[in-house]
């Protein structure tokens, strides 16, 4: 059985995220090449929520077993709240969601 306060993805093994620091962790259809551009609000938006799906029963066990965070405010604070309960990996996971939100939030900014 899992430790309470670990996210699964302190599984030691060699993770998307540790190769480059730059392309948020699972971002799917997102290389390293294409880190300059950055994902799409839509793979921002899976990402957290596969990241909430995996920390549910560990980072985020008071939350409702169905919570999806709707806004990027919400999704802002459920990666602070994972960071506040994950190990190392997760933590930075989470971190770099946060920066491509903030990349997100930024870019619309300008653009209104």
């Amino acid at each position: 059985m899992r430790a309470a306060s670990r996210c699964p993805e302190a599984t030691g093994r060699d993770h998307p995220a540790q190769q480059s620091p730059f392309v948020p962790a699972r971002l799917s259809g997102v290389s390293a090449g294409a880190s300059s551009a950055g994902p799409s609000p839509e793979d921002v938006v899976r990402a957290v929520d596969k990241l909430v799906d995996e920390c549910l029963e560990t980072c985020l066990w008071y939350q409702r077993p169905d919570y999806r965070p709707g806004t990027n405010v919400e999704r802002w604070l459920v990666l602070d709240a994972i960071q506040k309960h994950a190990d190392v990996s997760t933590f930075q996971r989470a971190a770099r969601l946060k920066q491509w939100l903030s990349l997100l939030s930024s870019n619309a900014s300008a653009g209104s």
